[in-house]
């Protein structure tokens, strides 16, 4: 929520005399000017929330997206499997052929990627 000129000079006066340090990071949401509390958090004044910078967030390694892909490649190939032993109509068979096709070779990069 932004807040007026003289509120958010108050709220930064506030943040000050509890012995926080202003910084020279602009806010993410709103460029006002961060400040960095004595628990070490950066906090907008003006937003009246912490703020996570980039480099702070929760980082996904590269290995856990290439399992989550593999399984859900596999996962698919399972269900394409099942409906060709199903199918008889030869029209549909090629298209579920070309599917298998695209994800073994979906799988196939997947698997470059981890090694």
């Amino acid at each position: 929520m932004l807040v007026s000129e003289d509120e958010g000079l108050k709220r930064m006066t506030r943040l000050l005399l509890q012995g926080a340090t202003l910084l020279d990071i602009p806010c993410p949401a709103c460029s006002s000017p961060l400040f960095k509390l004595k628990s070490g958090e950066l906090y907008c004044s003006n937003c009246q929330k912490r703020v996570v910078r980039a480099e702070e967030a929760p980082k996904v390694s590269q290995n856990a997206v290439i399992n989550s892909l593999n399984q859900t490649i596999c996962r698919k190939l399972m269900e394409l499997n099942e409906l060709i032993t199903k199918e008889e109509d030869q029209e549909r068979l090629g298209v579920y052929l070309k599917n298998l096709v695209s994800w073994l070779e979906a799988l196939e990069k997947a698997r470059r990627l981890s090694a």
